[in-house]
């Protein structure tokens, strides 16, 4: 099935999906995920895809997002995506030794809180062409993240790669020990 590391492995199989995991309403404060594999099948968009508005302060720990297969959507493994409810959180989310393997994107925060963001000892590997991290890239703003020990390696190929695209940012991003070989543009 590709690389799956450490923990509970769920490969997700069959026809395509919106993530192998949905995080919806109620999931509330202080959730933490640790020690898990998540497989995206071709068509699936997100390994994990926090789409609740009453989330804030997760700890996600040594997970692993891969795909060994081409697909005709992007992937993402880790999406803060807040469609649904009427709230904004997504304050403070703590990722350590959160890895993507052959996706397009490894994170993408479009939520409008996503204030104090912080990734330890996080990367992988990401397709050629892809992004490893958006911040703000979408309809909302209001983010700030810290990125800590980052070590990925972009696909190889004919198109552009790209290690953090920023949009709408109302607060700084701080970059410490990070490294992304064959990168094009940060």
């Amino acid at each position: 099935a590709g690389l799956l590391e450490g923990g509970t492995s769920i490969v997700m199989a069959g026809a395509a999906q919106d993530a192998v995991i949905q995080i919806r309403n109620g999931s509330f404060q202080s959730v933490t995920i640790r020690d898990l594999s998540l497989f995206l099948a071709a068509d699936t968009k997100y390994g994990l895809h926090d789409m609740s508005t009453n989330s804030s302060r997760y700890l996600i720990e040594n997970v692993t997002f891969t795909s060994n297969v081409v697909g005709t959507v992007a992937r993402t493994g880790y999406c803060q995506e807040y469609t649904l409810g009427a709230n904004a959180n997504g304050e403070s989310p703590l990722m350590i030794n959160v890895q993507s393997f052959n996706l397009d994107t490894a994170f993408d925060f479009k939520s409008g809180q996503a204030y104090g963001a912080t990734l330890i000892s996080c990367g992988g590997i990401i397709n050629n062409g892809g992004t490893a991290i958006k911040v703000g890239v979408g309809p909302v703003g209001g983010y700030q993240m810290t990125l800590l020990s980052w070590s990925g390696t972009c696909g190889t190929g004919a198109l552009a790669n790209t290690f953090l695209q920023v949009g709408d940012v109302t607060d700084k991003i701080s970059v410490k020990n990070c490294r992304m070989e064959a990168c094009d543009t940060i």
